[in-house]
């Protein structure tokens, strides 16, 4: 079984740390590691993993370099043949990795696989709204999350591919990000945040890499995670 390489970045989420960190810990893929980059919180975050999570390894950033940078030193961290990286408030189902690696080891020319994202809402709406199932363009160039603040009602429950995958939870193939990095870049660093992952799905598909998204779930718990997981 080829190595899944889990990148946690944090910035101030100390609140949503322990369930996106047992959520990876806790699936039935093998093997994974799992760390955590830490964009300089001050939230107590660094020690409060150190108290709770004392194996883990976390890598403290002296100052925030944005999404985009601190990703790519997670990249450059890891051994896997996959890297995954994690918003700090995302849920995974226990089965989304192995369902992932198992799209992904089907065709060679895969280069990125992501599933269904929902937000978490009130208990009294009882439903669930879609963050995204992954990236689609329009004629026009514009790429946008599929489904993104849609009601889920199993509308993209069937694997299907896609022109990218959303940075939120992304199973990335090493091959494919060594194939398309730019001056040692893999996202783009002149992207602090946000659009990093559309680009990467860009320099993807111009090197004939492919990409699908499958109905396996993440939550996300809070939205802090894209909206202000690398925003100083």
């Amino acid at each position: 079984m080829k190595l899944v390489s889990i990148v946690i970045l944090n910035w101030n989420g100390k609140d949503y740390l322990r369930q996106c960190i047992t959520s990876g810990l806790e699936q039935t893929y093998h093997p994974i590691e799992l760390f955590v980059i830490d964009n300089a919180s001050s939230d107590g975050s660094v020690e409060w993993l150190q108290q709770n999570f004392p194996s883990l390894s976390v890598i403290r950033n002296e100052k925030n370099l944005g999404f985009a940078a601190a990703i790519n030193q997670g990249i450059r961290l890891s051994r896997g043949d996959y890297v995954m990286p994690l918003n700090f408030d995302v849920i995974m189902t226990r089965t989304f990795v192995e369902e992932l690696v198992k799209v992904a080891e089907r065709d060679t020319r895969t280069g990125s696989v992501s599933g269904k994202l929902l937000r978490v809402a009130s208990p009294e709406e009882n439903r669930s709204y879609i963050d995204s199932a992954g990236h689609i363009i329009y004629r026009n160039r514009l790429v946008v999350n599929r489904g993104e603040s849609e009601i889920d009602f199993g509308q993209y429950d069937q694997e299907e591919e896609v022109f990218g995958a959303c940075g939120a939870a992304p199973l990335y193939c090493r091959e494919m990000l060594e194939d398309i990095k730019i001056g040692g870049e893999y996202y783009d660093e002149n992207f602090f945040a946000f659009w990093e992952d559309i680009d990467l799905d860009w320099r993807a598909r111009l090197r004939n890499w492919k990409s699908y998204t499958l109905p396996e779930r993440l939550l996300i718990i809070s939205g802090e995670g894209r909206r202000l997981g690398a925003l100083a």
